[in-house]
């Protein structure tokens, strides 16, 4: 047991390593960038909205954006982009060959691409939720758990989107391959978004969540997330530990 929790740890190390020399950071700075040029229109737009109802409209209008647009494409792009090393120079073949269980390393992976979708969300939805409040609310008082609560709750439901962008990100040597199915799976989340069916579309689960357009229909959510994430780990897994290596 021991031996397995050592070797997951350096397998961890070896991820963070390889991320110094990919460009993984890069979702991660042009995610908050477009969403706070869109809180620039979004502030102008809404500039009649009363102090006390400023924190729930941002909440909302950051949310359905980030978390229906952007989000889904930044997730793709991190998974995409955090393997890249092992598609260049026989790198999967490379790993293929390490005494390490294949299991432990697909589980590494996926802790990587999963802390680094937190990471987007403190950045992107925690930094412009505050930015934006703040003008909004004309300095009123910060609802910290407001906030966190949505930015944690979207960051759970993104788990199984995150789980189908690091399976095809293994399975799909172009990155243009993996991010064109990316926006083919966002584009009708971004249709349902609004209808009564988007509760029913994992795709749409974060977005629900960070806007707090759930509702009173908490179980349906969090229920297709669930399942959603499971088939979809379990799937990643047995397709990581099974695939051959050419």
């Amino acid at each position: 047991m021991m031996e397995a929790i050592t070797t997951f740890q350096a397998l961890l190390v070896t991820e963070l390593r390889k991320l110094r020399r990919s460009l993984v950071l890069l979702p991660l700075a042009i995610a908050p960038a477009v969403v706070l040029l869109d809180l620039l229109s979004f502030l102008t737009r809404n500039s009649s909205v009363p102090a006390a109802a400023a924190w729930p409209v941002l909440l909302i209008g950051i949310g359905m954006f980030y978390g229906g647009l952007l989000m889904p494409l930044a997730i793709g792009a991190i998974a995409g982009l955090a393997c890249r090393s092992e598609h260049l120079a026989g790198g999967w073949r490379q790993a293929a060959l390490l005494p390490t269980p294949r299991a432990l390393q697909y589980l590494a992976k996926l802790l990587v691409v999963l802390g680094l979708v937190a990471l987007l969300q403190v950045v992107t939805f925690g930094l412009a939720a505050l930015a934006g409040g703040l003008l909004m609310a004309s300095g009123g008082a910060i609802p910290w758990q407001l906030i966190l609560g949505r930015m944690v709750a979207g960051w759970l439901l993104s788990v199984p989107i995150a789980a189908l962008q690091l399976c095809l990100a293994v399975r799909l040597e172009s990155f243009g391959a993996q991010m064109a199915i990316a926006a083919m799976l966002t584009i009708p989340g971004l249709i349902a978004l609004h209808t009564r069916y988007a509760h029913y579309y994992f795709w749409d689960q974060p977005a629900l969540a960070m806007s707090g357009a759930v509702g009173g229909q908490v179980v349906t959510p969090l229920l297709v997330a669930a399942s959603a994430a499971l088939v979809l780990i379990v799937g990643g897994f047995l397709y990581f530990v099974r695939r051959d290596v050419a």
